[in-house]
């Protein structure tokens, strides 16, 4: 597996990755961490956690890859690792070892697979995660601000009638049940640490669609 640290990156090998998740409580695997925020700061709080961050786009993990090497006195973290990969394509090493997985503003084609119930992303997501584990997506677009993308993109308008008609039934075929869903205003958002949730929080009245699953047939 190709992991990130700092502008440069390096192959983790499965002996040794498995070593490092084995010494931690739980294990929470965040799909298109973009910038990596999320883990890390979360990695701060829960130190009985480790934090994996995955992410296509190796130039947007520098810098906190980079924090995450320093001395623990600057700012280093153990319980944080950044590997390099598209959801599409999960490495084998991630099978069954997730106990929480977090899929926080996706844009592109991790969207549109959350939002259109894609087999192969939710394949993928229930094959890196234990038989139970959570799945929680937090996504926001609105027709009133993203018309455009929503119509390249072929997005439908996001309603409660969208989840119970299409999206429950869909993850459900893939092993995924959906076990609730809500709409969470602009300062709800903003707590979760972000990058995107902070931006998005500021300026707009929009709302952000958190839906929370349960892997159901993932690995024992």
């Amino acid at each position: 597996m190709e992991t990130m640290k700092g502008a440069r990156s390096s192959d983790i090998g499965p002996d040794l990755f498995r070593k490092l998740i084995q010494e931690y409580f739980r294990t929470c695997v965040d799909l298109g961490c973009g910038d990596g925020k999320y883990c890390y700061e979360m990695a701060r709080t829960d130190p009985d956690t480790f934090y994996i961050g995955i992410d296509a786009d190796r130039n947007g993990l520098v810098e906190y890859s980079r924090r995450i090497v320093k001395k623990p006195s600057r700012g280093g973290l153990k319980n944080v690792l950044y590997l390099i990969s598209n959801v599409e394509s999960l490495p084998e090493e991630l099978n069954g070892i997730a106990d929480e997985v977090t899929v926080i503003l996706p844009w592109g084609s991790l969207l549109q697979g959350m939002v259109g119930s894609d087999p192969l992303y939710l394949s993928n997501i229930r094959r890196i995660s234990k038989d139970g584990s959570l799945l929680k997506i937090y996504l926001n677009y609105d027709v009133k601000y993203e018309p455009v993308e929503m119509e390249r993109k072929g997005l439908p308008e996001l309603t409660e009638g969208y989840v119970e008609d299409h999206m429950v039934p869909a993850y459900a075929s893939a092993g995924i049940r959906i076990a609730g869903y809500r709409f969470m205003e602009n300062e709800e958002a903003r707590s979760i640490p972000s990058t995107w949730t902070r931006k998005l929080g500021f300026g707009r009245a929009r709302s952000t669609l958190l839906i929370e699953g349960v892997i159901e047939g993932g690995s024992p």
